[in-house]
């Protein structure tokens, strides 16, 4: 493992942490040595829950890591949820509850992670955005809106943490490889009255490189990202999607 991007002894906590992207990101910094704190609303034995729309349940779920671990040094803002509609069709209580996850969420936990590090002088806040923060799909609104804020948080993050030697930026992936993805694929299936090879096709016909992400590939740039060598990168969006998003 090359000394660069060894995380060993940092304490990472990831949060949606169960499956899919949360789960493979996780992964892959303890691999690399790091202390990782599984975090999930309903999560399995072993892991701990917290809710992040809930700032009682982020601050204690915080503390006891602050307590138990001695710090916390990444933080991984991934728990978020989707729902797709035509704007004549939104449902106002999907849209907050929405919001409530990818946006207030994140805020809640950066807020208290950022204490931690602040006394620490040292941290890396990674927000799990997406492309449709800066693209413009149809049925996507709520999803779009809350990840162009978390975007756009990214850069005043970044500028206000930045004297404590903590760094913030963005991943905005494409299409990634996971379950969901693959319900996904089976609705657009029924939608177009196809194959899902074909559903897939369909998907990734934007996408120049013609091909989902794996979700392993966001633990790498997480990591890349946690290091003492990433130290010079902070305010970024960093689109890893296959070429679709071009900024």
């Amino acid at each position: 493992m090359q000394t660069d991007f060894n995380l060993e002894g940092k304490v990472a906590l990831v949060t949606g942490a169960a499956k899919g992207n949360g789960k493979a990101i996780a992964d892959y910094l303890a691999r690399l040595g790091s202390v990782v704190e599984r975090t999930d609303l309903a999560p399995p034995e072993g892991m701990r829950g917290m809710d992040v729309t809930d700032e009682d349940s982020v601050r204690d779920g915080m503390a006891a890591v602050c307590r138990e671990r001695g710090r916390i040094d990444i933080l991984v803002n991934n728990a978020g949820i989707i729902n797709k509609a035509l704007i004549e069709d939104l449902n106002l209580d999907d849209w907050r509850k929405l919001m409530d996850v990818n946006l207030t969420g994140a805020a809640i936990c950066a807020k208290h992670a950022s204490r931690c590090m602040k006394e620490q002088k040292w941290g890396r806040i990674i927000n799990i955005s997406s492309v449709q923060a800066y693209i413009s799909s149809e049925t996507y609104s709520a999803y779009a809106a809350s990840k162009a804020a978390l975007s756009h948080l990214t850069h005043l993050w970044a500028k206000e943490l930045a004297p404590w030697n903590i760094t913030v930026n963005a991943l905005c992936p494409s299409y990634v490889d996971t379950p969901m993805m693959a319900n996904t694929i089976g609705v657009w299936a029924q939608k177009l009255d196809c194959s899902r090879e074909q559903a897939l096709d369909h998907l990734l016909a934007p996408i120049p490189g013609k091909r989902l992400l794996k979700p392993e590939e966001l633990g790498y740039w997480t990591a890349v990202l946690s290091t003492d060598m990433g130290s010079g990168l902070t305010g970024a969006n960093i689109a890893v999607s296959c070429g679709w998003l071009l900024h």
